[in-house]
């Protein structure tokens, strides 16, 4: 099997560049994990005594490189926001300024969406906070 001396042709796009560092170096070097180690203290200005990939986790990269074709680490991205999107949150501002004496409860019954994600736009997006008022 051969592979790319090039690390941007066997990098995809979205991976970062020290995961095709990695990988490439690797097999640069035919193979060797010590001056693998090498290379990636000398790219990224380690010390000579500065931590590195190991060398069992540089070729558990190596071998997932090759039966998938990816440097990636393959995680799941993060799912987009159904409920905290622009549109929401101004429709919660406008509720809160039609009524402000409703309860946080009661907007989230008239807006249909869950008592949590009303009060998570509520801190998090409009930066209100809970409060009462004390009579001194």
């Amino acid at each position: 099997m051969t592979y790319c001396m090039n690390a941007r042709q066997i990098v995809p796009h979205s991976c970062t560049n020290e995961l095709s560092f990695r990988v490439y170096s690797y097999f640069k070097n035919n193979g060797s994990v010590f001056a693998t180690q090498r290379l990636f203290r000398q790219h990224f200005n380690l010390g000579r005594h500065g931590k590195v990939p190991d060398g069992r986790t540089i070729v558990r990269w190596v071998s997932a490189f090759r039966t998938t074709d990816s440097v990636c680490d393959g995680k799941p991205g993060r799912s987009e926001r159904t409920v905290r999107i622009p549109e929401a949150v101004e429709n919660v501002l406008a509720a809160i300024l039609r009524n402000p004496k409703r309860s946080a409860r009661g907007h989230s019954q008239t807006l249909h969406m869950s008592d949590r994600s009303l009060r998570r736009i509520l801190h998090e997006d409009l930066h209100f906070h809970p409060y009462k008022l004390q009579v001194v």
